[in-house]
């Protein structure tokens, strides 16, 4: 049984034939991606042409959230609904769960009344993200839908710009202004294929930012735990390293495993190369790595042993997957190929 809302309004809400409110009835949408495709090469070269009077880096970065917003104007300004809603179990069960929350239930109930985050087959970290929604829209389930149709170009930005300042200078630093404002637009831009519209979510860039913006939160706090852990000194740094990857957990858990992963390989380099410095990296390692294991062990052992309750099928099976590949960290580099390389 579905949880019916406490306003009128629903998942579908208020939001009018599109994102800007604009009539797109009579658009011609084949002719407006070929247009958008076309002009978007003239403008980069011109930001580029007026970079070389500049000569900031700042200014390349801000070229690159730029261009972001443009792919996110242009995918979602032809649509007369939330992207991919209707179309996508994903996006239909995750603005749901938010909606529950907007409606003032607790982020530990589902949809589905009676069902809990813990007891069903669903992702317990999708809790936080349902909070934050929530309060961004001011616990307005009507203004909800519309608050979430803006996450993703936010996401997309916020990722950028966390390359830019996250690999910024620490005790000298390593990266320059202008390779962490490259860096910036390949991590994002690359991830776009602007004609890529043979089929639903196509585009590593949709794929990862307009359809889990979710998951894109846990890209955005990535470079920034590693900033943490790159600049941390005593203890003080070693427990706000430990909680920020605890924070990013709860925002996407695969990709805290990417981190814990990383601080393993850089142990393993440290034991090679770095001799004379591998008891002070053993002990950042082990104490960031066992805080953020000592607050989830209880939370992880009750969820084990918690009893599973059947979930029946969140959507029509007609409803698109968003197919083999899925918005995790890699996935977006990974289908670049020799381009990635």
């Amino acid at each position: 049984m579905c949880r019916p809302p406490r306003r009128p309004d629903g998942i579908v809400s208020r939001v009018a034939s599109n994102i800007l409110g604009v009539d797109v009835s009579g658009l011609d949408v084949e002719a407006f991606l070929q247009t958008a495709g076309l002009v978007y090469p003239f403008l980069a070269l011109a930001w580029l042409a007026l970079l070389l009077r500049v000569r900031r880096a700042g200014f390349l970065v801000l070229g690159v959230v730029l261009a972001n917003a443009f792919v996110w104007l242009v995918t979602n300004y032809p649509l007369a609904r939330l992207y991919a809603l209707g179309a996508s179990a994903d996006r239909l069960n995750n603005l749901a769960m938010c909606q529950v929350v907007a409606a003032g239930h607790t982020p530990l109930e589902t949809w589905q009344v009676g069902q809990s985050q813990f007891g069903a087959h669903l992702r317990p970290y999708v809790m936080l993200w349902t909070v934050v929604v929530a309060a961004l829209s001011g616990f307005d389930p009507a203004r909800l839908p519309s608050v979430y149709a803006v996450l993703p170009l936010l996401m997309a930005c916020g990722f950028a710009l966390a390359l830019y300042f996250g690999l910024g200078p620490a005790d000298g630093g390593f990266w320059s202004p202008w390779q962490r404002a490259s860096i910036a637009g390949f991590a994002t831009l690359m991830a776009s294929a602007p004609t890529d519209f043979l089929g639903p979510y196509g585009t590593p860039w949709a794929l990862t930012f307009l359809l889990k913006p979710n998951h894109a939160l846990g890209l955005v706090l990535f470079p920034l735990v590693l900033r943490a852990f790159a600049s941390m000194r005593g203890w003080r740094g070693r427990i706000a390293a430990g909680l920020l990857l605890h924070l990013l957990a709860w925002a996407f858990a695969l990709h805290m495993a990417y981190v814990a992963f990383g601080l393993g390989v850089f142990l393993l380099l440290s034991l090679i190369f770095r001799r004379d410095e591998l008891r002070r990296d053993a002990v950042d390692v082990m104490a960031v790595l066992g805080l953020n294991a000592a607050i989830v062990a209880p939370y992880v052992i009750w969820l084990a042993r918690a009893p599973r309750v059947a979930v029946p099928a969140a959507a029509p099976a007609e409803i698109v997957a968003a197919g083999a590949g899925s918005p995790m960290l890699l996935e977006a580099s990974l289908r670049n190929g020799l381009v990635f390389a």
